[in-house]
C-alpha cells in the first residue's frame, strides 16, 4: 500500500518527526548556552549604604572569560530589581570598549573596566532614594541584540537570581 500526503496518518508522522527534530535541536542550543555560560562568573562589590547625593561605585569581577572576547561573552550588563518591582537594565560595556545605558541614567551612569583585573566598574553619581536596589552583574548573551542581559535573567535564573551574585544596595535617607 502506498502512501500519499493526503494520507492523515502520514501527515502525523511527519508532524512529529519535524516538532522532534525542531526540539533536539532547541535542546542542543539551550545546553550549549548553558555550559559557556556556568564557566562565567561574577562577583561584585559595592559600599551596601551611601547617601543620598553620594556617588557609588559598583565593581564587578569576571572570571572566566575575557572582557575583550566575543566568543564566550559579548559584554558585562547592570542591571538592578527594586523591592516589589521587575527587573531593570541600567547599562553594559561590550568587548570592544563601547558602552551603553539606559536613558534613565543618561549622565549618571559611568561604565569602564579594567581588562588586566578582569573588572567592570558601574559608577553611579548623585544617588537618590529610589536607587536603593538589589544590583546584578551578568553576561550579555549575544551580539547585536538589544535585551541580552534581560535574555540570561529571565531564561539562566539559576546561574543569576538565585545566587549569591547580587548586591543590595541601601540609600540612607537620614
Amino acid at each position: 500500500m502506498s502512501r500519499t500526503s493526503a494520507d492523515p496518518e502520514l501527515n502525523i508522522c511527519l508532524t512529529l518527526q519535524f516538532i522532534m527534530t525542531n526540539l533536539l535541536w532547541l535542546l542542543h542550543i539551550v545546553f550549549s548556552v548553558s555550559c559557556v555560560n556556568s564557566q562565567i562568573s561574577f562577583s561584585q562589590s559595592g559600599p551596601g549604604t551611601v547617601r543620598p547625593g553620594e556617588d557609588l561605585t559598583l565593581t564587578c569581577k569576571v572570571t572566566g572569560a575575557s572582557l575583550t572576547d566575543s566568543t564566550n561573552m559579548y559584554g558585562v550588563c547592570l542591571i538592578r530589581q527594586s523591592a516589589g518591582k521587575g527587573l531593570e537594565w541600567l547599562g553594559a560595556i561590550y568587548y570592544n570598549a563601547n558602552s551603553d545605558s539606559t536613558a534613565t541614567m543618561k549622565g549618571r551612569l559611568t561604565i569602564t573596566r579594567d581588562t588586566n583585573k578582569g573588572e567592570v566598574y558601574f559608577k553611579l553619581t548623585e544617588v537618590k532614594p529610589e536607587d536603593t536596589c538589589v544590583y546584578y552583574c551578568t553576561s550579555h548573551a549575544q551580539q547585536n541584540t538589544s535585551n541580552g542581559c534581560m535574555y540570561m535573567i529571565y531564561y539562566n535564573r539559576n546561574i543569576l537570581i538565585h545566587s549569591s551574585k547580587r548586591l543590595t544596595i541601601f540609600i540612607d535617607i537620614l
